[in-house]
């Protein structure tokens, strides 16, 4: 009996050392025990590659695999770029398209046309001076031949401020939208017209008016309504400038 256990022990000793330093030729956890197991014959090992062929395997494969990509990451696999025959590339062109509408849309004529005001009657073009743009005068001059020369019947104000001889309050949007509330007034004195008022200097401010441009003068008119009583201008400056003559 004493025998027996010993053999049984020197047995576990060598297979103890084979597992503790394996050969080459041997694979992990795939020996086979020489004799009977030592182990209870409920255990099973299961038999696998080392973890040398493991690492060959995924190395020689890493090339058919796509790359991973963390949930933090923002930066996609090449092989999820949208192409460009996408509809989504279509798509971000029609919302650009309809941005850029929008855009257009938001200056004068579409300021405008949200108040009622759809009818836009061209009334004259005045040339840009120094003075003009100059932030102490706080006005906008105009001529009488400016005056006489321009388009009916939009002038209609300018011949009601030559007779009365009194201030007329006017409303006017600049090239982008923006309101305005001025003073339109005749000075007997220098016989000129005058846009007057502090909401002037706040126009020459937004519109970047400068001496030499071409700038257009309409009259804005609606089908009624409260707003049909008061007088709209809009002052519709242009990066073109004026030659001299």
């Amino acid at each position: 009996m004493i025998k027996k256990r010993f053999i049984e022990l020197k047995k576990l000793e060598t297979t103890m050392r084979v597992l503790k330093e394996p050969t080459e030729e041997s694979s992990w956890l795939s020996l086979s025990f020489p004799g009977s197991s030592p182990f209870p014959s409920n255990l099973s090992i299961k038999k696998t590659s080392a973890p040398l062929e493991i690492a060959k395997t995924l190395s020689l494969g890493r090339s058919t695999f796509p790359p991973l990509v963390s949930p933090g990451s923002k930066k996609r696999p090449s092989s999820s770029k949208v192409p460009v025959s996408s509809p989504f590339k279509k798509q971000k062109t029609s919302e650009t398209t309809a941005q850029e509408s929008r855009k257009s849309e938001a200056g004068w004529r579409g300021a405008a046309n949200m108040m009622g005001l759809t009818h836009h009657e061209f009334f004259l073009v005045k040339k840009i001076t120094k003075s003009d743009v100059e932030p102490n005068q706080h006005r906008l001059q105009l001529t009488r031949s400016d005056v006489n020369n321009a388009a009916q019947p939009p002038k209609d104000f300018a011949v009601e401020a030559y007779k009365s001889e009194r201030e007329i309050s006017v409303n006017v949007l600049d090239i982008k939208g923006n309101k305005y509330r001025m003073k339109f007034k005749y000075l007997t004195s220098s016989k000129t017209y005058r846009f007057m008022g502090r909401d002037y200097s706040k126009f020459l401010a937004s519109s970047e008016l400068k001496a030499k441009q071409r700038m257009e003068i309409w009259r804005l008119r609606g089908d009624g309504g409260e707003r049909s009583a008061e007088i709209w201008l809009s002052f519709v400056n242009s990066d073109e400038e004026e030659e001299d003559h």
